[in-house]
């Protein structure tokens, strides 16, 4: 099943940071190689594109960022996102 790897990468994730301090919000993000994402990549994706898109106005916005994760970056300006594969996601509300 497409997907099922990072779905299941999304859930050791969880379980590893299971005791992290409530005072962050933590989403774990699971990519396959190969493009498919798990469920709270797909759903955080959404989310950060919705943002993006409103305090730019540019409805490409979301397509950026996409392309920025998949090339194995983070949107860096201002805190937004900071990641890499092997970590967690750092979300500033």
């Amino acid at each position: 099943m497409a997907g099922a790897a990072a779905s299941s990468a999304e859930q050791a994730k969880r379980r590893k940071y299971e005791n992290l301090d409530s005072s962050f919000i933590f989403v774990p993000f699971g990519v396959e190689t190969l493009g498919p994402w798990g469920p709270e990549a797909r759903a955080l994706f959404k989310e950060l594109s919705k943002r993006v898109i409103e305090s730019t106005g540019d409805p490409r916005a979301g397509s950026y960022l996409g392309q920025r994760i998949k090339g194995g970056g983070g949107v860096d300006n201002d805190g937004v996102v900071s990641w890499s594969p092997t970590t967690v996601l750092a979300v500033k509300s």
